[in-house]
């Protein structure tokens, strides 16, 4: 899409994959990988991020990115001059090291907290959810998904409940200044187990800067 000028890439500087793998099996049950081939793009430029400096460098490069400001700032990423190539309209792209992106959206730092990162990655979220629903489930008995998603919010005291919850489960809390964070979670996982997993993501991704900036390109075209 971006070397043929067919669209636009929103976001952040993609991963930096782009070789070909073959997989072959060997007679212990093990097997092992070889490199084949490279993908190219449409101009001629490899995606795939070098290996030139080693595994450690290779491997770290996503820390590296998140360390050096790339993902806060497109002014942060660098480029290589040599690897820079131009597509059929004249627009600048380069190689070397996965895609960057034509509208560079930066990574929402709000979420960046030990404990909350713990406390979403840990299940304590669905575990008290499923709790609270089959205790209350006549709560949200006869409320359809679309009136759920409108107009459900999560209150203070539920939002106390889980606090409580995560503290018996023996969780350091410091969480001041992400409820608003925790209550859009608790009512999307609420959301999945009364509805499934799709309303989850509707609700996770409400005014995701991606989206909102693809939406917007869409309505000025």
């Amino acid at each position: 899409l971006q070397d043929n000028d067919r669209g636009l890439i929103v976001g952040r500087r993609t991963y930096g994959k782009g070789l070909v793998q073959r997989e072959m099996s060997l007679g212990d049950g093990s097997a092992v990988r070889l490199t084949v081939a490279r993908y190219y793009t449409p101009t001629g430029r490899s995606i795939q991020r070098p290996y030139a400096n080693g595994d450690r460098s290779y491997f770290s490069d996503y820390q590296n990115r998140y360390k050096n400001g790339e993902l806060i700032s497109a002014d942060s990423i660098s480029v290589n001059d040599s690897l820079r190539f131009v597509t059929p309209k004249g627009k600048v792209v380069y190689g070397g090291g996965g895609i960057i992106p034509d509208i560079f959206i930066p990574k929402d730092t709000s979420e960046e907290n030990e404990t909350l990162s713990y406390i979403l990655r840990s299940g304590f979220l669905s575990y008290f959810v499923f709790e609270q629903l089959d205790k209350n489930r006549s709560i949200f008995r006869g409320i359809n998904a679309q009136d759920f998603l409108s107009s459900y919010e999560v209150d203070e005291a539920l939002l106390n409940e889980f606090l409580e919850y995560s503290r018996l489960n023996e969780t350091t809390l410091d969480l001041k200044g992400y409820e608003m964070v925790l209550k859009k979670y608790l009512k999307a996982t609420i959301a999945q187990q009364l509805f499934g997993p799709n309303y989850f993501e509707q609700i996770i991704n409400q005014n995701d800067p991606m989206i909102e900036k693809v939406l917007a390109l869409e309505a000025e075209n």
